[in-house]
Formats: structure tokens, sequence, C-alpha cells
């Protein structure tokens, strides 16, 4: 009988690139969410989210969705008043 572990997977040599080349854009996307949580950088965030929409089905939806609220101009006013503010620091 055949059993599949979780060492057994990334004992495997295309397991263990595709969980490091995974790891890259998650990481990249969190940062994102980190500095959107922040109200900075929002031009990064409009970049990641752009990028983003190219993995289907849910990178699609979440990245038209983050455009979207990007680009409302309340938020874009809050962004404003952010960087006003570090800027007068």
């Amino acid at each position: 009988m055949w059993t599949l572990n979780s060492t057994m997977i990334l004992d495997q040599p295309v397991m263990r690139h595709f969980a490091m080349v995974a790891l890259i854009p998650m990481s990249i996307s969190l940062a994102s969410g980190i500095s959107m949580i922040r109200r900075r950088y929002s031009t990064f965030s409009t970049i990641i989210a752009s990028i983003t929409r190219l993995v289907i089905p849910i990178g699609t939806i979440l990245g038209i969705w983050t455009l979207v609220v990007l680009n409302k101009p309340g938020v874009q006013a809050i962004y404003r008043e952010r960087s006003d503010e570090s800027e007068s620091v």
C-alpha cells in the first residue's frame, strides 16, 4: 500500500523548488498587506495588486478588489495625509 507523508513530498526536488518559488510571491503580497494596514506605500500596493491579478481565480478577484479600493478618493486622501505627516516629522 502506498502512503503519503509531508517529508516524502518535500524530498522531491520539484516540490522543493515549487515551495521556494511560492514563498517569494507570498512574502511580497504579505509585505503589501502590511503596508496597506499601515497606510504607506500605495504605489507598491498598486503594483503588487496588478501582478496578483495574474493568479487565477482568487488572485484575480483580490487584485481587482484591491485596485478598486486603493483608487477610491477617500483612500487616496488617507494615504496623502499619511505621507504629509511623515514628511513633516
